[in-house]
């Protein structure tokens, strides 16, 4: 079986994956599928990339990885899927019913040992009062049995994840299908001083709404439903949301969420996945429209501002570049920046439009 190799040299995400793991994030966060510990696109991003470290799905480092006081910990269950995984075999010797859990660990070049943890641990630890403890306590003896054994046999395999949250003073609860999750306590609203003698006759100002106003404007974000449909709308082009995460940064000034996006940069992105799902239409075609068509969306790219790649990608697949491709190909990998590839762009616009009128 192969060891779980911990990689210090991918353990940094490159720029474009990052942004799509903090998008991939913040649209998770507003799904309401994830554990109410995890309020912010931001810490969202910081569980996947400790998963990412250990190779394991967002979906799955979610469920297993809690962050108790900044420390990351992880659940009894993933702590013994790392040992597996790392080459560790395991044998309960007691289940817990009997008030005492008892597992045996056993890693080649690393010996054997035996882990236990029952309820008189329970009581000195002073968690016998728990809920989860009164309620399962053969489960949570053997949680506590294979996170001992854990870090004695492989904490090499845990990457700094050798405590569950409730060894690290969280509180939590077991469901009746033995998944354990840390009890979120809710902090109470600060409470109001009541005012002195002095401060009687005060009368409390009005909030003024113009202090803190909604931005509008042509600057303005969307916002989330405007950022519901324009997400709809670009799916309906054939789009994935990888590459529509992938696409926003890209496109719109390094924005990372379609919420952030001006009216003007949602148009704008809207309106090159039609234009791409439209030059996929055009694949193989050869008629005068088309390649108008093509030559319009080069200067529409070039005017706004827009990476020209797509366009460049439609003209290689008209057939009027069947003898040229191979020259303009060598042109546009020689080209030093974005005015030299437009350079390129428009003498094949030119060949291309120019063929088409000789044609006629």
């Amino acid at each position: 079986m192969d060891k779980l190799e911990i990689a210090p040299l991918t353990t940094i995400p490159a720029m474009e994956e990052w942004n799509t793991i903090l998008s991939l994030a913040g649209v998770l966060v507003k799904s309401g599928f994830l554990p109410s510990t995890i309020k912010t696109a931001e810490a969202g991003a910081a569980i996947i990339l400790k998963g990412r470290e250990l190779g394991i799905p967002p979906m799955q480092a979610f469920a297993h990885i809690s962050v108790i006081q900044a420390k990351p910990t992880c659940s009894a269950e993933l702590q013994l899927a790392l040992l597996v995984r790392g080459g560790v075999t395991w044998k309960i010797i007691q289940d817990g019913t009997t008030g005492t859990a008892e597992i045996e660990f056993r890693r080649p070049g690393f010996g054997n040992f035996v882990s236990r943890f029952g309820l008189e641990d329970a009581k000195r630890a002073g968690l016998s009062g728990n809920q989860s403890w009164t309620k399962y306590p053969a489960a949570m003896c053997r949680a506590r049995a294979i996170s001992a054994g854990a870090r004695v046999i492989g904490p090499d395999l845990l990457a700094g994840m050798s405590y569950t949250p409730e060894e690290l003073g969280a509180t939590v609860n077991m469901d009746d299908d033995g998944n354990i999750a840390p009890v979120v306590t809710p902090v109470p609203p600060p409470t109001t001083p009541v005012p002195g003698p002095e401060h009687a006759q005060e009368t409390p100002k009005p909030l003024n709404p113009a202090s803190n106003p909604t931005p509008t404007g042509p600057d303005a974000p969307i916002g989330d439903n405007r950022a519901s449909k324009l997400e709809t709308a670009i799916m309906a082009t054939g789009c994935n949301i990888y590459n529509l995460m992938a696409a926003i940064p890209k496109y719109c000034g390094g924005k990372k969420t379609l919420a952030s996006l001006t009216e003007a940069e949602g148009k704008k992105l809207l309106t090159h996945f039609q234009k791409k799902a439209a030059q996929k239409k055009c694949v193989g075609g050869d008629s005068d429209d088309q390649a108008v068509k093509i030559a319009q969306d080069l200067e529409a790219d070039i005017s706004n501002g827009v990476d020209v790649t797509d366009s460049i990608d439609a003209m290689f697949r008209h057939s009027a570049f069947d003898a040229a491709r191979e020259e303009f190909e060598t042109a546009i990998k020689t080209a030093q920046d974005q005015a030299g590839q437009i350079g390129v762009a428009r003498k094949m616009r030119d060949m291309l439009v120019g063929n088409q009128e000789a044609t006629t």
